[in-house]
């Protein structure tokens, strides 16, 4: 034998009392738990469900109940607040463990029981208040995501799957901002502007202030996914609508199937312990079909279960736990028959035939629900003809409507209908003269004009035949309502058409209008500043001057124009709007600081640059392998530079001072070997001598000196200091032939003296050096070098020569001076 049990959570005051009930009066029962149950319940409800109502209709309504408890057992039941109480019955055997007895009902008291003898009644009934609460989210108004002030208490939209054509609400008109869905979404798949594609989405941004900052070119659109937002790069021509990917904020992120679908609005709700979720993966198994919602006026989650439940055939209830079950609807084994003529049990007491619904099972949906219908006028249409067409098409039809309204019973009855069709008439009228005048004036539309003059006179022919008059307000006038109707519409056709003939055609000049309100003074301020890290905006109250575009009374190191620096450079902006000359510049009124500009990453090394010095070596190189490339001779610490067809001395001694080209004036310098080219001396002090007098030298470069022949090669301009000091010279000379050289090279002096011994002049100083360079025939004359040291001659101008000679026979034709080839002042010696 089964017992049951019942535990009511009840108040007394403000203290909490708990009743505990048994409908048997067994110790068994009544000691279970280690409690105590009073054996007072009088009669136990009738557990039942409301499926079926009878007319096909459905509903999810929660199942209720009633319980009988005897006052006798309970005579302080009166006094106790019972009314929302929670109530819970158990049933097991007699004489069973606590542990097996199983909860059936889990509720509430839906009122408070009446006073009264005997057994009180309690209506009980399964808690689904929740199926009840706001469905969707509001708007707080407060800027941002939360919209502005003129949203506040609007409902946010929530998208659920893959809905089409859905609109946005505007958020933000400045920059163009819409919310598709409250909460995450799975993001955005198209725009239409009209119907125009503006393509997928350019970008998803991270935040609003990110979405808000971005550079979106017209014609583009990007998205916040994680809001629910999207942008467009510039206002839209007429309706935008989209298509998206709802919700995936869930732990079964992106949603379609229907039993997925309940799982999340349970979740939003946060209601997911009171629905059964074996239940709805069984539904997404027995009705694997995609849904899509776009949820954009407030609504509870018991019409939006009911809907998709009903959509996908499927039953939706709360069960005596208060627990939420849909079943999809299943076709099993007939159990029995149900006659009319009571043949069969149960019997059946009347037969009624019911009108029904469309047999659903037997449709199949072949295009996805549209949920912004567009009507012709929200299409952007390219032909204009067809675009005039439908617009006179519109207007014909709502003249029809208007008119068919009074004539419907035959009669233009005194008063309103005619009144209504006067006003219809005169106002066709005045459009079809306005558009016959500027037609005519123009020239232009003559056949739209005959045809919309021709339906015109048959309208005024027709209304002025009917009697009594049609325009006499104050009695009735028969009428043929199909005949006025055709009439009045095939008149509204043709004069829309004229309209649409002369549209953007230009009119008379209107009259001058009366002067504008004064406008606001408008100025997007910009600041910059220069830091390692994103830097406070300024907090002071500054002023803009519209005139001049100045800011003052800022501060945090903020400027007008970008400061110099390797630091980031960061901006910020401001709206200064009035209509006085100055504007004031709050500190909430600045922007989030956002880098403009900074140091890009150090470029990818270069490759390695040919050797600074491309020979180091005492001997000639021979010619250079690149314009500018360098040669320098060690021993000599002399530094030549390639011109592209000789050497060119550029240094000379590296420890001592070089040529000096025009002048030099040393003030204390201490000077090993120097080359210079014009040398003027004022004092000079060399180890302990003063030299007063000038010296001074000058050599030929470059030249070639035939066979047998001198060549001028150098000047040297003496002067003697003392009579125990000579100023001395060294020459460096590099020379090459155009064959081998098997002769001698003289170094002379220009001037010559008598030699009695020979009997003919001679040079005063010459230098013979015998010289071989090798080679077997024309052009294979080696570079030679050598130096020569001169000095001891007398004070005065010396020119000086090169004189070249073979011997054995050897023939060549010529010698040249090359390159590199110089004369260095010396020291003096005593």
């Amino acid at each position: 034998m089964k017992a049951t049990v019942c535990r009511i959570d009840a108040w007394s005051g403000a203290t909490p009392t708990t009743l505990r009930l048994s409908n048997v009066d067994d110790e068994r029962v009544c000691h279970l738990d280690g409690a105590s149950w009073r054996p007072a319940i009088a009669r136990l409800p009738k557990l039942r469900y409301d499926i079926f109502d009878g007319s096909f209709g459905s509903q999810l309504t929660a199942p209720t109940g009633e319980l009988a408890v005897q006052l006798a057992a309970w005579p302080e039941l009166p006094a106790l607040d019972l009314y929302d109480g929670r109530v819970r019955l158990w049933q097991g055997e007699i004489g069973a463990s606590w542990s097996s007895y199983t909860l059936i009902f889990d509720g509430r008291v839906r009122e408070q029981p009446p006073s009264g003898e005997g057994a009180v009644p309690l209506s009980i009934g399964c808690d689904d208040a929740w199926l009840d609460e706001p469905l969707l989210d509001t708007y707080a108004g407060t800027g941002g995501v939360q919209g502005s002030i003129e949203l506040k208490g609007n409902v946010i939209p929530w998208l659920i799957g893959s809905p089409r054509f859905v609109e946005g609400v505007l958020i933000d008109a400045v920059d163009n901002i819409y919310q598709l869905s409250g909460g995450s979404m799975a993001g955005g798949q198209m725009a239409f502007d009209r119907l125009s594609r503006l393509g997928p989405p350019a970008a998803n941004y991270a935040s609003f202030a990110a979405l808000k900052a971005a550079t979106i070119a017209n014609g583009d659109w990007a998205t916040c996914a994680t809001l629910g937002l999207v942008r467009l790069g510039a206002p839209p021509a007429g309706l935008l609508t989209f298509h998206a990917l709802g919700d995936n904020g869930g732990a079964r992120a992106w949603v379609r199937r229907p039993g997925s679908i309940i799982y999340r609005i349970a979740e939003r709700l946060g209601k997911l312990d009171r629905v059964v979720v074996a239940d709805l993966d069984a539904l997404d198994a027995a009705c694997p079909y995609n849904l899509s919602l776009a949820l954009t006026s407030q609504t509870t989650a018991r019409d939006v279960i009911l809907s998709i439940a009903q959509s996908v055939n499927a039953t939706a209830l709360i069960d005596w736990l208060g627990r939420l079950r849909v079943k999809a609807v299943q076709i099993g084994t007939p159990i029995g028959t149900l006659a009319s003529d009571g043949s069969s049990w149960p019997p059946v007491a009347t037969v009624e035939q019911m009108s029904v619904s469309t047999p659903y099972w037997r449709l199949a949906q072949k295009a996805a629900v549209t949920n912004r219908v567009h009507t012709l006028g929200e299409m952007a249409l390219n032909d204009p003809a067809l675009a005039a067409a439908i617009a006179a098409q519109e207007a014909a039809d709502a003249a029809s409507v208007r008119i068919g309204r009074i004539t419907s019973d035959g009669w233009l009855t005194a008063g309103a209908d005619k009144q209504g069709l006067m006003r219809e008439h005169d106002s066709l009228t005045t459009r079809f003269t306005a558009a016959y005048d500027k037609a005519a004036d123009l020239g232009v539309a003559a056949s739209e004009r005959a045809t919309a003059q021709a339906d015109m006179e048959a309208l005024l022919d027709f209304l002025e035949a009917i009697t009594p008059d049609w325009d006499n307000a104050g009695v009735d006038s028969p009428v043929n309502g199909p005949e006025l109707d055709a009439l009045f519409y095939a008149a509204s056709v043709t004069v829309a058409i004229l309209e649409s003939a002369v549209r953007g055609l230009p009119g008379d000049p209107g009259p001058e209008g009366p002067p504008g309100v004064d406008g606001y003074n408008t100025a997007v301020v910009f600041l910059f500043r220069r830091a390692s890290s994103t830097p406070p905006p300024p907090s002071t109250v500054a002023t803009y001057t519209f005139a001049t575009g100045v800011l003052t009374g800022h501060n945090n190191g903020w400027s007008q124009d970008p400061p110099p620096g390797g630091e980031p450079l960061y901006m910020i902006s401001a709206t200064a709007r009035s209509k006085l000359a100055t504007d004031t510049v709050e500190a909430s009124d600045w922007s989030t600081p956002r880098i403009l500009a900074q140091n890009g990453a150090p470029g990818a090394a270069g490759p390695a640059g040919a050797s600074a010095i491309g020979f180091v070596q005492d001997d000639h190189p021979g010619s250079g392998q690149f314009v500018s490339q360098t040669w320098y001779r060690p021993t000599s610490k002399q530094w030549f530079r390639w011109t592209g067809g000789d050497w060119e001395r550029i240094l000379g001694a590296i420890s001592a001072l070089d040529v000096v080209a025009d002048s030099a004036f040393l003030g204390n310098a201490v000077v090993v070997n120097a080359k210079i080219g014009n040398l003027e001396v004022n004092t000079i002090k060399i180890a302990g001598n003063s030299v007063t007098d000038k010296g001074s030298v000058q050599m030929v470069s470059g030249v070639t000196v035939a066979r047998f022949a001198t060549q001028t090669l150098m000047t040297l301009t003496k002067t003697k200091i003392e009579s125990a000091s000579d100023l001395d010279f060294d020459v460096t000379l590099f020379v090459q032939t155009n064959d081998d050289l098997n002769g001698t090279v003289v170094l002379r002096t220009a001037a010559e003296t008598f030699d009695p011994y020979f009997g003919y002049n001679v040079p005063l100083f010459q230098y013979v050096v015998p010289m071989r360079a090798g080679g077997t025939g024309p052009g294979f004359g080696m570079p030679f070098s050598w130096g020569i040291s001169l000095g001891g001659f007398a004070a005065g101008t010396h020119t000086w020569q090169l004189l070249y000679t073979n011997n054995g026979g050897d023939f060549v034709n010529a010698l040249t001076v090359l390159g590199g080839s110089n004369l260095r002042y010396g020291e003096v010696k005593r």
